[in-house]
């Protein structure tokens, strides 16, 4: 939703964020709009009028969440991108080890993680 906001947010009329994307056919719901809203605030990509900063055009005009993009720019400008390159990356995968919520199922995934170790060391 952020990168959404993003990508709207230089070419929306006067109207807020949040008016704008409940016109969208499935609109996201406001407590999502306002996080989103807050995110991007909170990493200065946006302003408190809701326009976006000169950060926050250039994260718009990367193909990456905007959380990525800003440590992904610090990076270059600090001169550390490779290390930062394998923190973004290691971000932007989800975890394989996915536990269920039955206790029982719980154990038996515990299991299969300590079977799958000891197989690869």
């Amino acid at each position: 939703l952020e990168e959404g906001i993003e990508k709207a947010g230089g070419g929306r009329s006067q109207k807020s964020i949040a008016e704008f994307l409940a016109q969208a056919v499935e609109p996201p719901t406001p407590q999502a709009v306002t996080n989103a809203v807050n995110l991007l605030v909170s990493i200065g990509a946006l302003a408190a009028n809701e326009q976006l900063t000169r950060l926050g055009r250039h994260l718009a005009a990367l193909p990456l969440p905007p959380i990525s993009g800003k440590m992904l720019l610090y990076g270059i400008l600090f001169g550390v991108l490779d290390p930062v390159l394998t923190v973004a990356c290691a971000q932007a995968f989800r975890d394989p080890f996915v536990l269920p919520m039955d206790p029982g199922q719980k154990r038996a995934a515990d299991a299969a993680k300590v079977q799958l170790s000891r197989q690869r060391g």
